[in-house]
């Protein structure tokens, strides 16, 4: 366990941490309240509630947090168990799984957006090998030919959401 995880298990308020602007953060941590980060984190980041990713905030590691809201930088594959927002100001650079996402215009994906083919989402020991993940939805009766075409971002905002039903593409 890092200094930093133990002191925000232990020592900080147990309601929520926040991570200033101007600190650095070397490393991965896991944290068992939610919280905000606005500044710099080098390494994984595993919130157990909503984690906020604040405007001038870079992450350059895999993130998984149950709710996410993104307004700040993030370089590594993202994994949200419940409602994803990314702001206008978000550059995002890897893949993307969550159930429900709500994208601004002027937010930047550099990478995929998948949907886990369950509600829950058991990724820890991915991340913690540090191998990437590969999320696969299987759609039935679907044509052979299908050709895959970039994500092109409308101009109003766009909330998808997935009841549980049969396996289908968000596209």
């Amino acid at each position: 366990m890092s200094i930093l995880t133990y002191i925000l298990n232990n020592f900080a308020s147990k309601k929520s941490f926040y991570l200033p602007a101007g600190m650095t953060v070397t490393g991965t941590f896991t944290v068992d309240v939610p919280g905000q980060i606005a500044g710099s984190v080098n390494g994984n980041v595993f919130v157990n509630g909503t984690l906020g990713i604040l405007k001038n905030a870079v992450i350059t590691g895999n993130v998984k947090a149950e709710t996410l809201e993104i307004f700040g930088t993030v370089i590594g594959d993202i994994q949200c168990s419940g409602k994803m927002i990314l702001h206008n100001t978000c550059y995002v650079k890897g893949n993307i799984s969550t159930v429900e996402i709500h994208i601004e215009k002027n937010a930047v994906i550099d990478g995929m957006i998948t949907k886990p083919v369950s509600n829950t989402t058991d990724f820890e020991p991915a991340f913690a090998t540090g191998e990437p993940v590969l999320i696969e939805e299987t759609i039935e009766d679907s044509p052979a030919d299908i050709i895959a075409e970039p994500v092109i971002i409308p101009e109003e905002p766009v909330i998808v959401k997935m009841e549980e039903e049969e396996a289908q593409s968000w596209f």
